[in-house]
Formats: structure tokens, sequence, C-alpha cells
């Protein structure tokens, strides 16, 4: 005998979590945006397909992985969130790469003086000099 239609709902809501789950997805990480995948080359391949700046500019902020944030940070065009990488990315590879794309030169001269990498702060002060050849150039 099947049970009453209360015995079946109970059975129905007891069920064992299966790998085709909610949660069994979420255990194989199959609900993850691919930028958090485990492997890093598939990481990086989605961040370089991403178009979307506001995903770009979540991945420099939180991807785990510094390469993956390294490809988020090169497609980037927003100015505030290359400054926030600069000044506050854990990674010196990250922030050394960042430096590059930096007009902002309030943020350079922060940069040259603050970072505790060498490279770095040396990058900022030649990029600070850049600029500042290219604008007497152009008067």
């Amino acid at each position: 005998m099947c049970g009453t239609e209360g015995d079946i709902k109970n059975r129905l809501t007891d069920t064992p979590k299966t790998p085709y789950s909610r949660e069994g997805y979420e255990k194989m990480g199959l609900l993850k945006p691919a930028w958090e995948s485990d492997n890093r080359e598939e990481a990086v391949k989605a961040v370089e397909k991403e178009k979307d700046q506001s995903k770009l500019c979540e991945i420099a902020k939180n991807a785990a992985d510094y390469n993956v944030r390294l490809a988020a940070v090169e497609r980037l065009t927003d100015q505030a969130v290359i400054a926030y990488v600069a000044k506050n990315d854990t990674r010196c590879e990250v922030r050394y790469r960042v430096v590059e794309r930096l007009t902002d030169q309030a943020v350079l001269a922060y940069v040259a003086k603050n970072d505790t990498d060498d490279k770095v702060r040396s990058a900022a002060v030649k990029r600070l000099a850049e600029q500042t050849l290219a604008q007497k150039a152009q008067r």
C-alpha cells in the first residue's frame, strides 16, 4: 500500500539530498559564477569573456585568485575601481598592473608614496612622470 496522502507528502519532503538537488549542485560548484571556478584557467577565461563592467568590478575586488583579479583589472574602464584596487589589493602583482592603467595623478602620488612594494612605488613614480611630460607636450 502507498499510504495516506500525508505519508506521501512526508516522504517527499524527507527524501535525502541527491546530487541533482540545489544543495547537490552547490556542493559540486555548479551554481557559482564561472569566475569562481576552482580551475584557474576556466575562471580567467570566464573573466576574459565578461563584458559587464559592474561584474568586472566585483571580480576585481572579490576574486580569491589574484590571476582572476588581474584578468578583471585588465578589462576595467572604471577609474574609481582601478584606483581602489591600486590602493587595496593584497598582491603586489595586481597593484603593479593596475598602476599602469591609472590616470588619476592624486592616486598615483598616493601609491608612489605609500605602497609597501618598491616595484609598485617605482611604477607609480614612472607613470606620474610620463603623465607630466605628456601634459607639458600638449601645451
